[in-house]
């Protein structure tokens, strides 16, 4: 069985991805159940620190790898644009769709990774906080909020982010 760095930081994204969305279920229904804050908060503040962690191990690592994808797409490109024979085109042609492919899954995975943050967002500010008497609970709340107004994606070192809205403003 091979396993790649993609691989994993896939796997790691997608359980990241899911620990969101059950703590997003937790705080929409903070007021109806008595369901602890302070496990909330901790389990919040334990998944950020996660997505930044991914970030740091695997950032460069993606970087390299959209960097290596797109060189390849152009030469390839190239390659085939120069050559006469059909095979050449038709070998170069489905190198870069296979290409694109994976550039594709990288920022599928950075989607799936942003639409559970935003979901995380959403769900605390219907929790129904403004109704709550504990003006120490929701003042709580209201810094949770704030924070998880910042969307977790994953990004190509800080500078490009890696999510579908991104994929489909490259045009190759």
């Amino acid at each position: 069985m091979l396993v790649t760095t993609e691989n994993v930081t896939y796997g790691l994204i997608t359980i990241v991805s899911a620990e969101l969305k059950l703590l997003a279920t937790d705080f929409r229904f903070l007021c109806e159940k008595s369901i602890n804050i302070a496990r909330c908060i901790k389990r919040q503040n334990e998944l950020y620190d996660i997505i930044e962690e991914l970030q740091r191990i695997f950032g460069i690592s993606f970087t390299i790898n959209f960097l290596l994808s797109s060189i390849l797409i152009c030469f390839t490109a190239f390659m085939g644009s120069i050559s006469p024979d059909p095979l050449s085109l038709i070998f170069s042609a489905i190198f870069c769709l296979l290409t694109m492919l994976q550039i594709f899954i990288q920022c599928f995975f950075g989607q799936i990774l942003y639409d559970a943050s935003g979901n995380l967002n959403d769900n605390i500010y219907e929790c129904g906080w403004e109704s709550m008497e504990d003006k120490r609970l929701k003042k709580l709340i209201m810094i949770i909020i704030m924070r998880s107004q910042k969307s977790a994606v994953f990004s190509l070192i800080g500078i490009w982010k890696i999510n579908l809205e991104q994929f489909q403003s490259v045009r190759f």
